[in-house]
């Protein structure tokens, strides 16, 4: 009886075991949902902060903040790793690669929007002289244009009446005239080395060229229209001049006045920009200029004559350091801010009071060599970044409007080219690899991080990123040295989220476990539809 007692007892010990370890593993597969669950709906509810914005492509990385949820008890935080804008797809596909005749591109492209011709366009010559014109939305040719030689500046487009203008720089077209250098009487059709073109577009038909303006030097940067004075077109070259022409149909190019800027080597390195003057026959005309030893902005007066009109020198500004590299302008009307670039790593803020005056706002550095134009930010939140890329250590800076260094990212791979942003405030570059930087801000945090690599061009890239809205989408432009522009569109926003159980909302508490990450694409064929890419528990 002994023996069959104790051996119940052992087979009733070893049920309520078996049991209760059941009833354990089960409350902690309960617990184990529930932690899954809330750390789940934190993350889900950070997701939905891009799902629900009207336009997600233009939610700053910067405004993601954390998102807390309390559910079965308890509280999980989920925080945003980092966000970019995105091609959609899984994996993404590369740079879009648009027609041209395959010769280098060495010379920035220009944003054409003119409201009133229904135009949008990315236009931008190449270095044989084929002047090209894309549909920003469509990112399809619309026309090309050979005038032989090279474009050596930034084409530009203006109104004409019912026509278009367009505004093209260039150096040794075909029509060369009598090959000597010389025009013969005064024959438009002909170019004395280095000139503006002038072409004519009756919308809706390919531009038919009209004639040429002389220039004394080579023209680098990109002619203005008139403000006040809407038929003329401005412009300078590297001997020192600004130039007034006619820039309409029929006009003839006719020159309407020239004034050679002082200095010893006098170069326009960007501008003129042009605001209205304060009579009905006046524009204010500044430009960059740089000198053997010195750089200077200067302002000159035009007035309007007949026949010809007047340069009158108003005022200039000298600036700290020679070598001037480029200008941002911060909007298009007085007053406004210009800031200015220079080969050495200097940056230098300038003020163009309402009064049209000069004055130096601030000087600073980036700490390393500069080659091209920075570029100014109306960023989200309000604020004023400058971009400046810095081509001795290869690396984007951001700068606020006081010139400090607000973030930098050494992107690497060799960026000269000034770079872009979009109005999320993600920046590009294009480098010599061939890739398309996208460097964007991370969440909650003022240092800036590898958002994005679309690639990937043939060449290096010979061109400054181009960055605009196109429709719903954002549409990023650059062209190679393998003699193609090349397009990013961008239609959707990667976002990476973390999150975790914590008692020490809304960061989560260190080392605990698990964690819950998480990747979704907001945007696609549907800018609100939700595609979640990949997620999964760790510990960290």
């Amino acid at each position: 009886m002994l023996i069959i007692t104790a051996f119940l007892s052992i087979i009733a010990g070893a049920v309520m075991t078996e049991v209760t370890t059941h009833f354990l593993i089960s409350r902690s597969l309960v617990n184990k949902v529930a932690t899954e669950a809330t750390t789940a709906s934190a993350v889900e509810a950070a997701f939905n902060f891009l799902h629900s914005a009207p336009k997600p492509l233009e939610t700053s990385c910067s405004t993601l903040s954390p998102r807390v949820v309390t559910l079965n008890g308890q509280t999980a935080a989920a925080t945003y790793l980092n966000c970019a804008a995105v091609i959609s797809g899984s994996p993404p596909p590369g740079l879009t690669r648009l027609p041209s005749n395959e010769n280098s591109f060495d010379v920035d492209g220009s944003h054409v929007v003119l409201p009133a011709f229904s135009r949008d366009e990315y236009l931008i010559g190449d270095s044989s002289g084929d002047l090209y014109d894309y549909r920003f939305v469509q990112a399809t040719l619309r026309w090309s244009f050979s005038l032989g030689g090279s474009v050596s500046g930034p084409p530009r487009a203006m109104p004409d009446g019912s026509r278009i203008s367009y505004l093209v720089p260039v150096s040794d077209p075909n029509q060369q005239g009598n090959g000597n250098g010389n025009r013969e009487n005064n024959d438009t059709s002909q170019c004395n080395n280095d000139c503006v073109a002038l072409l004519s577009e009756i919308p809706g038909t390919t531009p038919a060229f009209e004639c040429f303006m002389d220039a004394s030097g080579t023209v680098t940067a990109a002619p203005a229209a008139g403000q006040r004075l809407s038929s003329l077109a401005f412009f300078g070259d590297d001997n020192g001049s600004l130039f007034a022409y006619l820039a309409t149909h029929g006009g003839n190019c006719a020159p309407k006045g020239t004034v050679s800027i002082p200095g010893s080597n006098a170069t326009v390195v960007a501008g003129p920009i042009v605001f209205p003057g304060p009579t009905s026959l006046t524009d204010e005309i500044y430009a960059l200029v740089s000198t053997r030893s010195s750089s200077k902005l200067v302002h000159y007066r035009y007035s309007q004559g007949s026949p010809l009109g007047t340069f009158a020198a108003v005022g200039s500004l000298t600036l700290p350091t020679s070598d001037a590299k480029g200008l941002a302008l911060e909007k298009g009307s007085l007053p406004a801010k210009v800031a200015i670039t220079f080969g050495g790593g200097g940056v230098t803020l300038v003020q163009i009071g309402a009064d049209f005056s000069l004055s130096l706002l601030a000087n600073g550095g980036v700490g390393t060599s500069i080659n091209d134009a920075p570029y100014w930010c109306h960023c989200p939140g309000g604020s004023d970044l400058i971009g400046v890329v810095g081509d001795g250590n290869d690396t984007l800076y951001v700068l606020d409007a006081s010139l400090n260094t607000s973030a930098s990212y050494a992107v690497g791979n060799g960026i000269s080219h000034a770079t872009a942003a979009d109005s999320a405030g993600d920046w590009f570059v294009g480098a010599n690899d061939g890739n398309l930087y996208e460097v964007v801000p991370s969440p909650g945090q003022s240092s800036l991080v590898l958002g994005a690599t679309f690639g990937q061009a043939g060449r290096r890239f010979g061109t400054s990123t181009l960055v605009g809205d196109c429709g719903s989408n954002i549409c990023v432009y650059g062209a190679s040295r393998d003699g193609h522009p090349y397009l990013a569109r961008l239609d959707a926003r990667k976002a990476e989220v973390v999150a975790c159980i914590t008692s020490s909302a809304p960061a989560c508490d260190p080392g605990v476990n698990p964690r819950l990450w998480a990747r979704v694409e907001v945007g696609g064929t549907d800018p609100q539809a939700v595609h979640v890419r990949g997620w999964s528990y760790y510990s960290p």
